[in-house]
């Protein structure tokens, strides 16, 4: 089957299988026949002066479509059997698999030229989005209402559609998962016989020979995608129905990265782009840890992004044995639903594999979020926020001594197992989020004094070519940098003394300095691409969102914790007075209603980032942002000697302390030897960990 959608999985097969060819036995085409326009022999790539491939700008018949397949058409340096290795143990191992220049430039070069003619393939650009029960897609070519009527019908199609939609089974799709992209409506010749090379018969055995999983299924989807300004993809798994293999074949040419539409890997432990590269195949085994986007273009853009994404399927078999947990990955999500289920007679009573499949496989339990939805039980009326009239009543309970300990729920601050629940999690870098977390006086005195149309908000953009050289990175927010009196004096509590002392009690780090706790807004079309907040001396962030209820979740502006073994479980949305934290060495955030920016104690690996808020989204996205910081960048004595008794004390280290320990840490004049070598190896685990950590989640060929 040929699908009419797509996303970013399609470049890593291609590489991938032409790896394979000799070590299969698989044969490879020779340059003798004289309708090829470029073959693959034993030792080079040849073009001829034919117009016309096998199957391409022609109609194939049925021995054309069996003979031509990706292997006659991939770098033929990639024909080598330690990288067919390489490949197959990452794939199986659950890694990324990404291969540069993956064809001959010749072919690379001839289907651009087909894909790229906007006049005669007249792409349909549409808008998938996923609301709290349902999943639709809408045309977003010009309509003569615009923007305004297409977004009074999502929302009325969001309000008019019951539950039941089949949102909850495992591989379907879940709340927040929008994405944007052009697809070719009709059939035309050429597009037609490329994709039945890439679902020939030799290319699913070559895919299969790599792959962890057959890719011999006959519901594979297959399509052409152009995304433009705008246009972008949320993260998800792919891990669906019989899917198989997921490959991504990007063909977009002289991209740059401040443009954005860059691939990312949720399982990565480091800030690393895959910006559009022409010619790269990117490869992967979709399971519910296959979590993977595609950031927002950006209005610098001078050219379209064109991708190929094909999803093999499997057949309806299991490939046995299934006695380790790492053979799991050889199963589609139906083949694990079915055997779960007891729909496999040869498994129906193995209770223990069904049980380990299920808390392992397809429902693995995350210990990277700590979510408590412990707090005060507040009358309803409470919620409904504060009347102008009220301000100046509730103003008068915000003094200079008014703390975070004022205001926060009491019951929240009484629980001595809550709290080193939340200690334990901040140390270990996994988000903490505390809902109903604040007095909802306090949290509707902010909120009301937020939303007003008087004040003057400054619109913020950050790209991250210029930030801890991190390229790919974009964020979009506005930041009310001068609030009026009222709101200001209410945010200094969280700059109080007894403030920083409690941050530094549940964090382990120093909170002695603070940046900014201002408010910021989140309109429509803005968004924070992945980033994982480790700069300069920041160690616990706050984000305390204030957005209006009811928020749907197709609104977009979901703060997303990639480090979730769940694509479903990484979305968290608005969700008022919700505060949310995490010290992945650093960062802690409050959150009252959808988190939002910097949500952990940075480290390389505290990746997380902000979907983009939708045009048809309703009510404003609010929330305060800020941070602590530790008092200076350089450590001292006692602290150094701290690090050499424990090295886990490093998670104490904002990146400023750790840059200084690397960089700057004078031992010229330290006589003993022994000290040396202990500073010596603390700086190397230092780097290792903290300034330069190997992201082996990704495979680069």
């Amino acid at each position: 089957m040929r699908g009419r959608g797509g996303n970013v999985a399609a470049v890593a097969a291609v590489a991938a299988v032409s790896v394979l060819a000799p070590a299969l036995g698989l044969g490879v085409e020779s340059c003798t026949d004289d309708h090829s326009q470029w073959c693959v022999n034993d030792d080079h790539v040849s073009t001829k002066t034919m117009q016309t491939i096998d199957g391409l700008g022609e109609a194939a018949d049925a021995e054309k479509s069996q003979r031509n397949s990706i292997i006659d058409f991939v770098d033929p340096k990639l024909l080598d059997e330690s990288n067919l290795d390489m490949i197959r143990s990452s794939l199986r191992s659950g890694k990324l698999v990404v291969i540069n220049d993956a064809f001959t430039i010749e072919f690379a070069e001839h289907v651009y030229s087909i894909i790229s003619r906007e006049d005669q393939l007249n792409y349909t650009r549409e808008q998938y989005y996923v609301a709290n029960n349902h999943m639709a897609s809408t045309n977003l070519n010009k309509t003569d209402g615009g923007e305004e009527d297409l977004a009074r019908d999502i929302i009325k199609a969001n309000l008019a559609t019951g539950a039941g939609s089949g949102l909850n089974r495992v591989g379907r799709n879940y709340p927040g998962h929008n994405l944007i992209e052009g697809k070719i409506p009709n059939h035309v010749p050429e597009i037609d016989d490329l994709y039945d090379m890439f679902l020939s018969k030799r290319t699913k055995e070559f895919l299969t020979s790599i792959s962890t999983r057959s890719c011999m299924g006959e519901s594979a989807q297959i399509h052409f995608v152009r995304q433009t300004v705008g246009d972008y993809s949320n993260q998800h798994n792919g891990f669906s129905d019989d899917r198989s293999t997921s490959f991504l074949w990007n063909l977009s040419k002289e991209w740059e990265p401040q443009w954005g539409g860059c691939f990312f890997w949720g399982p990565s432990k480091t800030m690393d782009y895959l910006c559009p590269r022409f010619n790269t195949l990117v490869l992967f085994v979709p399971t519910m840890s296959s979590t993977h986007l595609v950031t927002p273009i950006t209005k610098a853009a001078a050219v379209n992004r064109y991708v190929l994404t094909a999803k093999y399927a499997a057949p309806r078999t299991i490939d046995k044995p299934l006695d380790d947990k790492e053979d799991y990955i050889k199963l589609s999500a139906m083949m694990a639903e079915e055997l779960v289920n007891g729909m496999w007679p040869d498994f129906a009573e193995d209770r223990e594999l069904q049980q380990s499949l299920r808390e392992n496989y397809l429902f693995p339990t995350d210990g990277s979020v700590l979510i408590s939805e412990y707090g005060e039980d507040d009358d309803s009326e409470d919620d409904e926020g504060v009347a102008s009239d009220d301000m100046d009543e509730l103003r008068l309970q915000i003094t200079e001594d008014t703390s975070l300990l004022d205001v926060l729920d009491p019951k929240i601050l009484e629980d001595e197992d809550l709290l080193d629940e939340i200690r334990w999690n901040m140390w270990n870098g996994n988000l903490v989020k505390l809902q109903d977390a604040f007095k909802p006086e306090f949290a509707n005195l902010i909120k009301a004094a937020m939303d007003r149309d008087d004040l003057d908000w400054d619109k913020i953009g950050t790209r991250a070519s210029t930030r801890a050289g991190v390229t790919g990175y974009v964020s979009q927010k506005n930041l009310l940098q001068r609030p009026p009196s009222d709101l200001g004096d209410a945010l200094e509590v969280f700059k109080h003394p007894k403030s920083k002392r409690f941050m530094e009690t549940i964090s382990g780090r120093d909170c002695s300095d603070t940046e900014a706790f201002a408010p910021i807004w989140v309109k429509p079309g803005e968004y924070s691409s992945p980033h994982s907040d480790y700069v300069r001396r920041r160690s616990v962030a706050v984000v305390w969102h204030l957005t209006e209820q009811p928020w749907d979740p197709s609104f977009g502006g979901a703060f997303t914790w990639l480090r979730d073994k769940s694509s479903r479980d990484s979305y968290h949305h608005a969700d008022f007075n919700t505060l949310v934290g995490a010290n992945f060495h650093g960062l802690f955030l409050a959150c009252l209603t959808l988190i939002f920016q910097y949500l952990f104690n940075p480290n390389p690996s505290t990746i997380h980032h902000v979907t983009p808020v939708t045009f048809w989204s309703e009510g404003k996205r609010l929330g305060v942002l800020g941070w602590y910081l530790t008092d200076s960048k350089q450590l001292t004595d006692d602290e150094i000697d701290d690090l050499i008794a424990d090295d886990d004390n490093l998670k104490r280290l904002s990146h400023a302390q750790a840059k200084w320990l690397v960089n700057d840490m004078e031992t010229d004049g330290i006589s003993d030897p022994d000290r040396v070598q202990k500073l010596a190896e603390l700086r190397s685990t230092a780097i290792n960990e903290l300034l330069e950590p190997v992201n082996d989640s990704i495979f680069r060929l």
